[in-house]
């Protein structure tokens, strides 16, 4: 990135159309993979019509990232500096539907995110220094904004000893807290489910974690009282956020002094950030505790959809506003609590899907042979182009309970954790509702 150079990342276990569409459509011009995958890079690349090869962190590619990077190599010098405005990140999202955009992001847009993130209001970590160091355990993907700008940039820019797995199971993620003894740990609520009940987490796996971000999807009460009792450390910082990739992601924290009487919330604006509530039948700016469709506009707002004007007019407005499709409102102390979406959508190993009536068709009772006890049915169905598209049906909740005796002869995967999933101010010490 100080090269000037665009990264656009992906989730490797898309499969070979998912990630050609995203590539060319990125018109990228290198990779950067692992050996493991460093075939389906060069048969991809085939495709690009810049493409210049691959580097595999390890051997085996085109080029070997530790051999660019030994110190007694050259290369010509930097014949431009990027510009602020210039394109640094490159993530892919489908935003409110659709199929994943690409999610244009300035080096302006992710230093001022970071900085937001890091005001003392909603960090309370220490930089490092020659006494101390905090530990931090995550399995956040990179690829996913989240663990990009919350795990990996402000990690970095805390200097602190950032601990990350390749991928998660209870055997290796226990093991990292026992050896590691992290005083930070990122989560989604899933994760914080399984340390606060898998029995193979003991209470002395998480005494020495102080602080915790849990992002992705909101954490009830009931489990983070749940998780700090199994950590028996009731003075544990458990913090969420809200946001999109559309807003590097962050626009709400709950900061670190929270009242007890605000768990539930998403948290109060980041510095230098603008939010409303809009009726979504008259277009009208709602006053406090008031439900309508959550609009933000701040410096870390993205530029807009790469090669996607009608989708970036629809996601940003004249004013450039960005319209979230979330439903929210806010009180009077400006805590913003988010209710619901403006349109139905459901996630499949990450990728959603619409569950708009007009899109969902409804199973006969007898080719229903796999419901278990749950409302939604999302096998991933294979389109034309190699797009794995989850297709969701609902299902009438009195058929669910006669079905779920065939389920293990029958191979399509389920969805089994439906459940856990004013003008700104001239200070930055706060956003401000309009």
């Amino acid at each position: 990135m100080e090269a000037g150079i665009t990264v656009t990342s992906v989730n490797p276990l898309y499969t070979e159309g998912e990630l050609k569409r995203q590539f060319v459509n990125a018109e990228a011009e290198c990779l950067i993979t692992i050996p493991k995958l460093k075939d389906v890079a060069d048969k991809i690349g085939s495709h690009l019509p810049g493409y210049k090869g691959t580097i595999t962190v390890g051997e085996g590619g085109q080029w070997d990232l530790l051999d660019l990077s030994d110190p007694n190599r050259t290369f010509e010098p930097l014949s431009t500096s990027p510009n602020a405005h210039d394109m640094a990140l490159l993530p892919y999202s489908s935003g409110t539907t659709g199929l994943p955009k690409g999610v244009q992001l300035t080096h302006s847009n992710c230093v001022a995110n970071i900085q937001q993130i890091m005001h003392p209001k909603f960090l309370d970590l220490q930089p490092a220094s020659d006494s101390h160091q905090d530990i931090a355990v995550g399995v956040i993907p990179f690829f996913h904004i989240y663990g990009c700008t919350a795990l990996l940039c402000v990690t970095m820019k805390f200097g602190m000893h950032t601990i990350t797995l390749p991928n998660f199971t209870p055997e290796s993620y226990v093991k990292c807290l026992e050896k590691y003894k992290p005083t930070a740990l990122f989560l989604v609520p899933t994760l914080m489910m399984f340390l606060a009940k898998h029995p193979s987490v003991k209470r002395e796996h998480l005494s020495s974690v102080k602080a915790v971000m849990c992002g992705a999807a909101p954490a009830t009460k009931a489990l983070i009282d749940l998780f700090k009792e199994k950590a028996g450390k009731s003075d544990i910082t458990v913090q969420q956020g809200y946001g999109m990739t559309e807003s590097s992601p962050c626009t709400l924290i709950t900061p670190y002094d929270m009242p007890e009487s605000k768990i539930g919330s998403a948290g109060i604006l980041v510095p230098n950030t603008e939010a409303k509530v809009v009726c979504m039948t008259t277009g009208k700016d709602l006053p406090p505790n008031n439900q309508g469709e959550l609009y933000v506009r701040g410096p870390q707002v993205m530029s807009g959809y790469l090669k996607n004007d009608e989708a970036t007019k629809e996601a940003l407005d004249s004013d450039k506003w960005l319209h979230t499709g979330d439903v929210a409102y806010y009180d009077d102390e400006g805590y913003f609590f988010i209710t619901n979406r403006t349109k139905e959508l459901i996630k499949v190993k990450g990728n959603q899907g619409s569950a708009k009536k007009s899109n969902i068709d409804k199973i006969q009772s007898k080719t229903l042979h796999i419901i278990l006890d749950a409302p939604w049915y999302a096998p991933n169905r294979t389109i034309h182009n190699d797009l794995n598209i989850p297709t969701v049906y609902k299902v009438a909740q009195t058929q669910f309970r006669c079905f779920h005796t065939n389920l293990e002869s029958h191979s399509n995967p389920l969805i089994n954790a439906l459940s856990s999933y004013t003008k700104a101010e001239e200070t930055v010490a706060s956003g401000h509702v309009r």
